[in-house]
């Protein structure tokens, strides 16, 4: 009987220990929201990405454990930053994106079907935008140089999974609008590391750190100029992966700087 009573509290040790790591931390500064609004941003690319991967089987095992991890992270993101944003001009796009992961969380959730990749792509475009809003709405609130650098370098963390999930999207045979929307994504990436490699108050380690984020994109282009097939996809999707956990070190990087 005492074994029994023993398990059944140490069991709710357990469940109050494992709940609480769940609640979301506050978010303590505005540079903290915009990375975190900034990471909410990618999710939506990531997601889309894992699902379209998962469609065409290329690293599918992996693609369902990222996107399972990808939608509570954004659970848990979308949380901290309600209970942060004040102002009322960043909670209308606020309640757009809760209102929006709603229906598109049931699609990531089920079984993954091509029938449902159109509406997915559509509301995922619409969450993007949304998301984007409040990444600028904070950045705007910010009014320094320091939050320029954090929407940037989040933003190229976002077009590194966008790219992989239009390639992904062309793979399922959709070709069209999404073999334009890639070139354009490419030229937003480039045009966003250029950026970033001119920014005066640059380390050496962030410069270091930049320096290996061009190689891998340039890695990631080439491989699909040669073939568009599945086995240049898994590579390319390992690059954009790469490149994107890169741009995040850098995020933190430019966040620990003493830039007013």
């Amino acid at each position: 009987m005492k074994m029994l009573a023993y398990r059944f509290i140490f069991s709710l040790f357990v469940y109050f220990i494992s709940s609480a790591s769940l609640v979301a931390a506050e978010i303590e500064s505005i540079e903290d929201a915009i990375r975190i609004a900034g990471n909410q941003r990618m999710l939506t690319q990531k997601m889309l990405k894992d699902y379209s991967l998962i469609g065409v089987n290329i690293r599918a095992r992996k693609a369902r454990q990222d996107l399972e991890q990808a939608s509570q992270l954004f659970n848990q993101q979308l949380a901290q930053l309600e209970g942060f944003v004040k102002d009322d001009h960043i909670k209308q796009p606020l309640m757009t994106v809760k209102k929006l992961w709603t229906d598109v969380k049931t699609i990531y959730h089920a079984d993954v079907e091509r029938d449902k990749l159109i509406k997915l792509t559509s509301d995922s475009e619409l969450l993007l935008k949304a998301c984007q809003k409040i990444v600028q709405g904070l950045e705007k609130q910010a009014a320094n140089d320091k939050a320029i650098l954090l929407n940037i370098t989040t933003k190229e963390q976002m077009l590194a999974q966008r790219i992989i999930s239009l390639l992904a999207l062309k793979a399922w045979q959709f070709e069209e609008p999404y073999s334009a929307e890639y070139q354009k994504t490419i030229k937003e990436f480039e045009q966003g590391l250029a950026t970033l490699e001119k920014n005066s108050t640059n380390t050496t380690e962030i410069v270091a750190q930049l320096t290996r984020v061009g190689e891998q994109f340039k890695r990631l282009i080439s491989t699909m100029a040669v073939s568009e097939g599945g086995y240049s996809l898994a590579i390319a999707s390992t690059s954009g992966e790469k490149i994107a956990t890169q741009m995040q070190a850098v995020t933190q990087q430019y966040q620990n700087l003493l830039i007013p």
